[in-house]
């Protein structure tokens, strides 16, 4: 039974990213994920939501970057 042009080229992708994860020292799926962005879902009243909008507004830039801001600034 013959392979799947498909499936030889997944396998050929698969260890070219592996190989580049190497050469840039990402080698643990736990190292790739922490240089991922992920969905973070937080409840707030809806006057603080205001506030943190409005304040990111003021500054030109995003509640996402703010808060990454604080947990840099206060989370060490």
């Amino acid at each position: 039974m013959k392979e799947s042009i498909f499936s030889v080229e997944a396998v050929k992708r698969q260890q070219e990213q592996a190989d580049l994860q190497k050469k840039v020292g990402l080698d643990t799926d736990e190292k790739i994920m922490s240089a991922r962005k992920v969905p973070m879902n937080i409840t707030l009243p809806l006057e603080y939501k205001h506030k943190l909008q409005e304040y990111a507004k003021k500054k030109h830039l995003s509640a996402s970057i703010l808060i990454q801001m604080w947990i840099d600034e206060y989370c060490v």
